[in-house]
């Protein structure tokens, strides 16, 4: 079954594929990240039941009832979140060394990354880093520290190896109003 991938204006990304055959006619509709899908299927020859699928979904949105669902944080994410508070605590990467990607390293040395992390630690001052990572999938998730000066925001990617590996780790200070 091929899909089309495409950003709609009101629903966000989405997927659909439409069907036919002599008798009928259908439209699917996925909308990833409110983790529901919307069917019609007709029983009229390539009946095209297109725009009915979405003003349904259009519908539900506009109902409240696209709510989605939570991500559960994966054992992997939770251990590289942890690697990466302890790597921030610590100044440099020596912590989470051995969870690091085998590509982590391409785009910025380990020195690099001590000059980054002393630079947000002295911006930022001290920092809670007891706020939960949120899941956005099994390998992906985003999370903010309240610090003295300002949040850090932050997000981890992992490789999608056996283990899995912190392929990206993402920080940024955003100073106190």
């Amino acid at each position: 079954m091929g899909f089309i991938l495409s950003l709609d204006c009101d629903l966000g990304p989405i997927l659909t594929h439409s069907g036919g055959y002599p008798g009928f006619g259908s439209h699917l509709l996925l909308i990833p990240e409110k983790s529901v899908g919307v069917f019609a299927f007709a029983n009229r020859t390539y009946s095209g039941p297109t725009m009915a699928v979405r003003f349904a979904a259009l519908e539900l949105d506009r109902a409240g009832l696209l709510t989605g669902r939570a991500i559960p944080v994966s054992k992997p994410l939770a251990e590289a979140y942890d690697a990466a508070k302890a790597i921030y605590r610590a100044g440099d990467l020596r912590p989470g060394k051995k969870m690091l990607a085998m590509n982590f390293l391409l785009d910025r040395s380990e020195e690099n990354w001590a000059l980054e992390l002393a630079r947000l630690k002295q911006q930022s001052g001290t920092c809670s880093r007891d706020a939960p990572i949120v899941a956005n999938g099994v390998l992906t998730g985003a999370f903010s520290w309240t610090c003295e000066n300002g949040t850090i925001g932050g997000r981890l990617l992992l490789a999608p190896t056996a283990p899995p590996g912190i392929q990206a780790l993402r920080l940024s200070f955003t100073p106190s109003p």
